[in-house]
C-alpha cells in the first residue's frame, strides 16, 4: 500500500512552549512520536488537511513553488511569528485538484508566495516533519458536509494510492473548540466545560476499542452539546482515505490535552 500512515493531531501555539504545562510537553510528546514512526515506515510524503485552512470558492489545493514565509497568529499574534518553509509536491496537488475535479469537486490548484498558511499546520509539520520531505495541503471546504468530505478523500485516495511513493496523511484538528475567552495563565490550562471532558473521554473510549456504533452516537448525542471542530469533518476525511472507506482497527490515541481551553489530540489510525 502506498498509504502507509494516518494520524489525527491538533496543534495550537501553546505547543511551542511545552515548559509552561505538562499537557503541552505531553502533546508535543506524542507528535514527536509519530514522527518517529513516519521514519520508520519511510514516509516520502505527508498529505495535511487542516481545518483551519478554509475553503469557500471550490477545493482547494497548497501547489506553492516557493512557500516560505513568515506567519502571524490571527489570535496570538503579539507572541508568535512563525516562520515556515515548505517542500510543496507541486505535481501530486494537481493530480488530486484534477481528480477532484473530476468526481464533482471542482477548485484550484494555489501557487503565490507567502500565501498564509495556517497556523495548525505550520506547526504540525515542524513537529512532523523536521527533514522537510514533500508535502501538499488540502483545505477544509466549508460546502462540505461531512459525507461530502467523506467522498472527496475517498476519491483521493485513489490518486495517492496510485502513486509509488510512501504517503501519510495527517488530519490536523481540534477535538472540542470552547477556547477560554479571558486571558489565562497557561500553567493552568485546562479543557473548558465538563461536557467537553466528557466527550473526549468518551470518544477515546470508543475510538481505542475501535467501538464506531458508540463513536457515531458519541458525536451525534455529546457532539451536539458543545463546540466540535468544524463538525469534526477531519473523521470524515479520515474514514474516506481508508481503504474500505470506514474505520475497522482501533486507534492508538497516544495523548489528549487542553489548547487554551480547546480540547486536542494526538492518535494513530
Amino acid at each position: 500500500m502506498t498509504v502507509v500512515a494516518r494520524a489525527l493531531v491538533s496543534t495550537a501555539p501553546q505547543l511551542l512552549k511545552p515548559e509552561l504545562n505538562p499537557a503541552y510537553g505531553g502533546l508535543v510528546n506524542g507528535l514527536q512520536a509519530v514522527e518517529v514512526d513516519f521514519k520508520k515506515l519511510g514516509v516520502e510524503r505527508i498529505v495535511y488537511w487542516s481545518t483551519q485552512w478554509i475553503s469557500v470558492l471550490g477545493q482547494m489545493f497548497q501547489a506553492g513553488s516557493d512557500l516560505t514565509g513568515t506567519h502571524v497568529d490571527e489570535n496570538w499574534h503579539e507572541s508568535c511569528e512563525l516562520p515556515f518553509h515548505f517542500r510543496v509536491d507541486q505535481k501530486l496537488a494537481a493530480e488530486l485538484c484534477a481528480g477532484a475535479a473530476k468526481a464533482g469537486f471542482p477548485g484550484q490548484c494555489i501557487d503565490y508566495r507567502d500565501f498564509p498558511v495556517d497556523t495548525a499546520t505550520i506547526i504540525a509539520d515542524r513537529f512532523l516533519n523536521p527533514d522537510k520531505i514533500p508535502v501538499t495541503m488540502v483545505a477544509c471546504n466549508v460546502y462540505c458536509d461531512n459525507e461530502k468530505t467523506k467522498s472527496l478523500a475517498s476519491e483521493l485516495f485513489k490518486i495517492l494510492e496510485a502513486r509509488k511513493e510512501k504517503i501519510a496523511i495527517v488530519a490536523v484538528s481540534l477535538l472540542s473548540t470552547s477556547y477560554h475567552t479571558s486571558t489565562i495563565d497557561l500553567r493552568e490550562d485546562a479543557i473548558r466545560g465538563d461536557e467537553e471532558n466528557a466527550f473526549v473521554a468518551n470518544f477515546v473510549r470508543a475510538v481505542s476499542s475501535a467501538d464506531w456504533i458508540t463513536l457515531s452516537k458519541t458525536i451525534a448525542h455529546d457532539g451536539a452539546k458543545i463546540r466540535t471542530d468544524m463538525g469534526l469533518k477531519a473523521l470524515s476525511w479520515l474514514e474516506g482515505t481508508m481503504p474500505a472507506g470506514r474505520f475497522s482497527q482501533p486507534w492508538n490515541v497516544l495523548v489528549t490535552g487542553p489548547l487554551y481551553g480547546a480540547s486536542g489530540i494526538v492518535a494513530q489510525l
